[in-house]
């Protein structure tokens, strides 16, 4: 059973709160990797694997581990008045923020902070100093040759290249955005659409051939502009701060839509860059961006969200209050793996909104927590099986976690196991504590599919007569079953 992490659900408009994760195991075969765990909690990744090693999972931590003034200060090599704010709600650096584990480079930790006004994350790169050069930021986009928001998680936790179908369902599903928008903003010619850090073109090639649109992209890396040009769309290669310095101010030559994808999250100012989007956008126009959301996360942290060159870490709530922050209003947000915000500009002169509802930082913290336990459990089913030690084991963890959806993960995981080794009535019995932590269709199908496949074990079969028994039925034997797993309320 495979269901790709970009394939999600269509649309979660109704309001800015975040929501749910939902995970299924990818394809298998990728290597296993040592992930450094959460601050406070010890990294146990594998020891569940061996299974004459007996072992626990991590507790999980009473409270979120705080930044503090001591060891993790001399760490940095910095004191932390030095640091720069929060660049979503400008909240100082101090011993409140909460620290997760990030990346580990050359022996340099670049750990990420939590804002806990806002629940946005900044990761701190020792080599990298207070800012990067914009343009160098951009580069960081290119450090590998996949689209990086059509990963899927493989059954050891680590990321592997998306199939051609996922690749192909995720541009299509940013080109049912833009339709959307587009439907939105109405003109009586061709809507000018600018895709920023447009890379090889694909997304304006595809879009043009849908919509008639009057298409720009902006690229500062030129193998991607030449590619962009084999695919005949139009690229100029810069970045919006250099547009913005050349472009001319006539409202006739802004644009309608301006759509961006994960790039926000590359910037060390994502405000001033919304800023120079809004320069370039139409009165009544709308931007699109998206980026990766934290409350959503899959996969080893550190391959995709923690890493390296993600200089910000977004949650619905960071992202909406970004937008707020830069005089935008957004009118919707889809808080998936690949967040998605849709903006029109501010009402000038209006008064400035306060942080929008959403997830507490605590919260952020205990979803992060529950990833991680969930990738522990997950390696663990697949080296050992289901065996009765890690259900019990699995079942308290349930308990300690205070995520509702973080439980639905770990109740899904247990499952996808009990499945494969043909425990179905044991298997139903996690799926529906999953739903009642989380609802979710596409769960709710698989729990009719193996309740089918549990009555269908119960219900006799009727074989074909017994020639030594004079025209009598006999019925076919059962296969044995183990006991079903008595959960904890």
């Amino acid at each position: 059973m495979r269901r790709p992490v970009a394939a999600e659900p269509r649309r979660s408009r109704t309001s800015l709160t975040p929501t749910r994760h939902s995970l299924v195991p990818g394809p298998r075969g990728a290597a296993s990797e040592t992930r450094p765990g959460l601050v406070g909690v010890r990294s146990r990744d594998g020891a569940l694997g061996t299974p004459s090693v007996r072992s626990r999972l991590p507790e999980p931590p009473v409270e979120a581990q705080v930044f503090r003034n001591g060891a993790n200060v001399a760490a940095l090599g910095s004191d932390m008045t030095s640091l720069p704010p929060c660049p979503v709600c400008g909240l100082p650096f101090s011993s409140s923020w909460v620290q997760l584990a990030g990346n580990v480079r050359h022996s340099d930790s670049m750990p990420t902070f939590l804002c806990p006004k806002c629940t946005h994350g900044r990761t701190l790169d020792p080599e990298r100093g207070r800012e990067r050069e914009v343009r160098a930021a951009y580069r960081t986009r290119v450090y590998d040759d996949h689209e990086c928001c059509a990963l899927a998680e493989d059954e050891n936790g680590q990321f592997a290249e998306g199939d051609t179908f996922l690749i192909t369902s995720t541009w299509q599903r940013r080109v049912e955005d833009l339709t959307e928008v587009l439907q939105s903003v109405p003109r009586d010619r061709p809507h000018r659409v600018l895709h920023v850090g447009s890379g090889d073109g694909r997304f304006l090639a595809m879009a043009s051939r849908r919509h008639k649109i009057v298409a720009q992209g902006l690229e500062p890396w030129r193998p991607w502009i030449r590619e962009a040009a084999a695919r005949g769309v139009p690229t100029r290669g810069c970045t919006i701060e250099e547009y913005a310095t050349v472009a001319d101010a006539c409202a006739d030559e802004r644009f309608d839509v301006i759509v961006e994808h994960h790039l926000l999250e590359h910037l060390d100012d994502p405000r001033t860059h919304i800023r120079r989007l809004k320069q370039q956008l139409k009165a009544d126009g709308v931007i699109i961006i998206e980026v990766p959301n934290l409350l959503r996360a899959y996969g080893s942290l550190e391959a995709r969200f923690l890493q390296e060159a993600h200089a910000q870490v977004f949650t619905p709530r960071s992202l909406a209050t970004l937008c707020f922050r830069a005089g935008l209003v957004p009118i919707h947000l889809d808080s998936d793996a690949n967040m998605r915000v849709f903006c029109r500009l501010a009402i000038a002169n209006s008064a400035r909104p306060g942080l929008p509802d959403g997830a507490t930082v605590q919260a952020v913290f205990s979803s992060v927590w529950a990833n991680d336990m969930r990738l522990t459990l997950k390696r663990a089913l697949v080296h050992a099986g289901p065996t009765e030690e890690i259900l019990r084991l699995a079942a308290r963890t349930c308990e300690r976690c205070d995520w509702a959806p973080g439980r639905a993960d770990l109740e899904l995981e247990v499952a996808i196991a009990l499945e494969k080794a043909q425990r179905y009535a044991d298997a139903v019995q996690w799926i529906r504590r999953s739903l009642h932590n989380r609802a979710d269709p596409d769960v709710a199908c698989i729990l009719h599919r193996l309740q089918a496949m549990v009555r269908s074990e119960v219900t006799p079969t009727r074989s074909e007569p017994d020639p030594g028994a004079a025209g009598e039925l006999w019925t076919a034997p059962r296969p044995a079953r183990s006991a079903p797993v008595v959960l904890p309320n």
